[in-house]
């Protein structure tokens, strides 16, 4: 699977980065066929606390999969947005399985 991440309009660290990448690696457990991941990391200045926003598309052979999560860490919300995926991944499999 190639990962891209893209980080609007900063950067961000490392270790950000690397917690990001192991998380997404970790997907492939349950759809070996993701080819692509894109992803998207932006911190908008707002009022709300939950200024941290992540984007990831996942492209899978017939089927694309997105889910977007806003918190206070960039950590929290790609836990939300993996929880989102993986849900979205087995609920797709088990329409496949009908």
């Amino acid at each position: 699977m190639q990962i891209h991440i893209q980080t609007i309009p900063f950067e961000v660290s490392d270790a950000i980065l690397e917690n990001t990448t192991k998380k997404l690696e970790k997907l492939m457990q349950f759809n070996q066929r993701i080819e692509k991941c894109n992803v998207i990391l932006k911190e908008e200045k707002n009022d709300s606390r939950k200024n941290f926003f992540v984007e990831v598309h996942l492209i899978i052979p017939k089927e694309d999969l997105f889910a977007s999560e806003r918190a206070e860490s960039y950590l929290q919300a790609v836990d939300m947005v993996i929880e989102d995926l993986k849900k979205q991944i087995i609920r797709s499999k088990e329409k496949l399985a009908h």
